[in-house]
C-alpha cells in the first residue's frame, strides 16, 4: 500500500482522484476508479472518527484498485462549541494509522452540538477576527493526538456571519497552528455567490499557498447536463457520472498557486 508521501513527494506530478463521503458501498464507485489511469490515482475516504468497518473497507477497495488513500474526516469538530473530545480524536488516529496518510482533512465548521453528528447542517466559522484565537488551540490539540498534521479547509456557506475575510482567517489559523490547507474551489465559489463578494476579491494575496497540500472540486447539487461528459448530473445521494476530482502532493512541494491545476482526465 502507497503512501502519498511516497506517490507524491515534493517535485512529483500531483495525484488525481475522487471521493464519496459516508459511503460504504465501494464497489459502486469501482468503475470510477477504473477511469483513472495510471500511478498517481488517489480515493478520500470519508468516514466518522468511531467508523472503523469503512476505514476497513476503504482500504480493501483502495488494494484492489491501486490507489492512494487519503483521509477527510466528518466529525473532527474543529470550529464547535463542545470540547475537543480527545477519545474520538484518538479514535480518529487509528484510522490515520490504519490507512497512512499524513495529514487529515476538514472544513472549518461546527461538525458537532453535544455529541451529534452535524454533517448534514454544518454551522461554518464567522468571519470574525475572534475565530483564529478559538479555532487554533483546538487544531493544536487535535494535532497533538492524532500524530499528524490537520489540513484546514475553507468551508461551504449557506449564510455569512462576520466582515473578515475568510482565506486570511484559515491562513492565519494553519500559521500559527502549524497545520496544513485545503482549498476547495467549489466552497470558494459557493462563498463567493452567498456574500455578494467577486471569487477574485475574495481571494487574498497573502494566502498561505505553501501550506496547501490538497486542492478540492466539489460539487454538492449541480443542475443540467456535466460538463465533463455531457450526462444529466443526479442527485447528492447517487454518485454523479463524474465525481468530483482532486489533486494533492506535500505541502514542500508547491511553489504557490501556479504550482496546482487539477489534471485532465485520461
Amino acid at each position: 500500500m502507497r503512501t502519498v508521501s511516497e506517490a507524491a513527494p515534493p517535485g512529483a506530478r500531483p495525484l488525481v482522484g475522487f471521493s464519496w463521503d459516508m459511503t460504504s458501498e465501494h464497489e459502486r464507485l469501482a468503475p470510477f476508479a477504473e477511469r483513472l489511469a495510471g500511478d498517481d490515482r488517489a480515493f478520500m475516504v470519508g468516514p466518522y472518527a468511531r467508523d472503523a468497518a469503512t476505514v476497513d473497507q476503504a482500504v480493501r477497495f483502495c488494494e484492489q484498485h491501486g490507489l492512494v488513500q487519503l483521509l477527510h474526516t466528518l466529525d473532527l469538530d474543529l470550529c464547535g462549541l463542545d470540547p475537543v473530545d480527545d477519545q474520538l480524536v484518538k479514535q480518529l488516529g487509528e484510522a490515520v494509522r490504519r490507512l497512512g496518510v499524513s495529514w487529515v482533512t476538514t472544513d472549518l465548521a461546527m461538525w458537532a452540538k453535544d455529541g451529534e453528528s452535524l454533517v448534514e447542517a454544518l454551522v461554518p466559522m464567522p468571519w470574525i477576527e475572534d475565530s483564529v484565537d478559538y479555532v487554533v488551540p483546538r487544531v493544536e490539540r487535535m494535532q497533538e493526538l492524532l500524530g499528524v498534521r490537520v489540513a484546514v479547509e475553507n468551508s461551504a456557506y449557506a449564510y455569512v456571519v462576520g466582515d473578515a475575510n475568510p482565506f486570511t482567517l484559515q491562513s492565519e489559523i494553519a500559521r500559527r497552528a502549524d497545520a496544513f490547507m485545503v482549498y476547495d474551489v467549489g466552497h470558494h465559489l459557493i462563498a463567493s455567490e452567498v456574500s455578494g463578494i467577486t471569487t477574485d476579491a475574495l481571494m487574498p494575496d497573502d494566502f498561505a499557498w505553501d501550506r496547501v497540500v490538497e486542492g478540492h472540486l466539489s460539487r454538492a447539487r449541480t443542475s443540467g447536463p456535466c460538463a465533463a461528459c455531457g450526462r444529466p448530473c443526479t442527485t447528492p445521494r447517487t454518485p454523479p457520472p463524474c465525481p468530483p476530482r482532486y489533486a494533492t502532493r506535500r505541502a514542500s512541494g508547491w511553489s504557490g498557486p501556479g504550482g496546482w491545476r487539477p489534471w485532465p482526465p485520461r
